[in-house]
């Protein structure tokens, strides 16, 4: 790592067996955050590219790694719903009921961002996507960072997003500073996402939770998808 906080260029990316009972690794991996790297880890549906979403430079890296459009929304997974609160300005009713119904799991919310994160974290309209992942590894991972960590899929824009460590090697060969290796991801569809921050939830994207589950816990939902 070097003196300017931005990880370096590897040629080989080293591999952090996970193990969920194994604390030590998690550490490891998070270290690796803390310092301003890229870590590739594993959720419950495929593997995702982690950084400090209070370290612009790194959230910079993430973008010039997978290239793409440069505005696409950052989400961002949480440990808890308390470790969430201090980065979104508000939790509408609706969302509170979605999150006590659906979280852990495979549920993308959209709030308001809070003062506390950086431009480079909020697309244009000031929001910022959460969820909580039910995964061990991925709790493990993000209880050990001590606040939530950015996931974006692990994939070249345009690429079906990475189901292993050997995936996720295939595709970026450098520009990682570590894998933490959890085996075979079962690459199940994207997470249902909704926009919470209007006074009707609008659905963005559909996933695995479905539009009249959703509707039936909260009553209204426009189904206007743009993912």
């Amino acid at each position: 790592m070097s003196g300017t906080g931005k990880a370096e260029i590897r040629g080989v990316v080293p591999r952090i067996p996970a193990d969920p009972d194994r604390i030590s690794a998690f550490q490891d991996a998070a270290r690796i955050l803390k310092k301003g790297g890229l870590l590739a880890y594993p959720t419950e549906t495929v593997y995702g590219i982690g950084a400090d979403p209070e370290n612009a430079p790194a959230l910079g890296r993430i973008r010039s790694l997978k290239g793409g459009s440069p505005d696409r929304m950052v989400l961002l997974v949480a440990g808890s719903e308390a470790d969430m609160r201090p980065w979104v300005g508000d939790l509408p009713e609706p969302a509170l009921r979605l999150m006590r119904r659906f979280w852990p799991g495979p549920l993308t919310l959209v709030f308001r961002a809070s003062d506390r994160l950086p431009a480079a974290v909020c697309n244009e309209r000031g929001t910022v996507a959460f969820r909580i992942s039910p995964d061990p590894v991925c709790a493990g991972l993000v209880r050990a960072f001590g606040k939530p960590v950015v996931s974006t899929s692990a994939n070249p824009a345009g690429r079906e997003p990475a189901r292993s460590a050997e995936e996720v090697l295939e595709y970026f060969k450098q520009g990682l500073d570590a894998v933490l290796d959890g085996g075979v991801r079962p690459g199940s569809a994207p997470s249902t996402l909704v926009d919470v921050t209007s006074l009707v939830p609008v659905l963005l994207r559909r996933g695995p939770v479905p539009a009249d589950t959703i509707r039936s816990e909260i009553g209204r939902l426009d189904e206007r998808e743009t993912l």
